[in-house]
């Protein structure tokens, strides 16, 4: 309630209330005085003393939302400070789990390649059968699959303020959003969100896009040869007709492992024993797809050139 006290709050700039009447009921006055001095003062001077208390309590209430708009700033910088460190321990732990999967993934690819290694040396005794270089290829392309080169875990990538440029899509690490950028003003930028705009410090930013740069083409690793290229000439001349499809038959298998698309069988002309013995072989061949009598530049007819099939594992 209110006493009439001095409080000895001095405010600059603004005319104070006249309390003259209310102070001098309250030390005892006559009534019948008081009652005609308030009859002497003008409609305007009442008039202002009510603007001024108008005045005054729009004040006040700009003082309380002023001080409740810093309580609150107060607290969002206190939150984006916990937020900060929440989210430098959860990089420091993203980055320590990537760090062993690399660890893990490189172990596992020495140990698949040495196992490569030791099927491909398997495969050099002269003695392996077709059936054996099939099975040994086939596990030897599974595990290539295995090994084949994959995309990089790549961690995002945060531009220096020079970098980012107007146009950029970013992660607003503190929002989880992704907005564009439309002005950079020293350490901030001002973001286009969701329809909204709004100012941040470019440290918590991401880059993660920019519209107007192109994309480098991705091409497919390449895989080494699962067996070691036989050549793509084979030469029979001087064998016995016996002696001919066990060695066709290795030189196929190898051949066909190793992706080669075709290969040529030298045979000479001769009396054409040795060239009926080859074609004869290759009508029923599995891994042969066609097969003809050389060129001129490649040899006549004492060469065969055999077209294979594609290795499919």
């Amino acid at each position: 309630a209110e006493t009439l006290s001095p409080t000895y709050h001095l405010t600059i700039g603004l005319p104070g209330r006249s309390n003259a009447l209310a102070i001098a009921r309250r030390l005892g006055l006559a009534e019948e005085i008081i009652e005609h001095a308030q009859g002497l003062v003008s409609p305007d001077d009442l008039q202002a003393d009510a603007l001024l208390a108008s005045i005054r309590e729009a004040k006040e209430a700009a003082t309380e939302a002023r001080r409740e708009a810093e309580e609150a700033l107060e607290r969002i910088q206190e939150t984006e400070s916990e937020l900060r460190i929440k989210l430098a321990n959860i990089d420091q732990t993203r980055r320590q789990i990537l760090d062993r999967a690399r660890e893990e993934g490189r172990r596992e690819l020495e140990k698949l390649r040495a196992e490569i290694g030791h099927l491909r040396a398997g495969l050099a005794p002269a003695g392996s059968t077709r059936e054996s270089l099939q099975e040994a290829g086939r596990t030897i392309d599974r595990l290539y699959e295995q090994v084949a080169p994959v995309p990089p875990i790549s961690e995002p990538s945060r531009p220096s303020t020079g970098n980012l440029k107007v146009g950029d899509m970013v992660y607003i690490q503190a929002l989880d959003q992704t907005g564009e950028v439309l002005s950079i003003s020293g350490t901030e930028a001002e973001l286009l969100v969701g329809g909204f705009r709004l100012r941040t410090r470019l440290s918590s930013l991401e880059f993660r896009s920019r519209p107007e740069a192109a994309k480098p083409s991705e091409t497919p690793p390449v895989l080494p040869p699962m067996v070691e290229s036989p050549g793509i000439e084979l030469h029979i001349r001087g064998l016995r007709a016996e002696e001919v499809a066990p060695r066709l038959e290795r030189y196929l298998d190898t051949a066909y492992l190793a992706g080669l698309p075709w290969v040529h069988i030298v045979h000479g002309k001769g009396l054409g024993v040795l060239k009926e013995v080859v074609r004869n072989y290759l009508k029923d061949h599995p891994l042969v797809n066609s097969f003809r009598p050389g060129e001129l530049a490649e040899g006549g007819d004492g060469v065969t050139v055999v077209h294979l099939h594609t290795y499919s594992g």
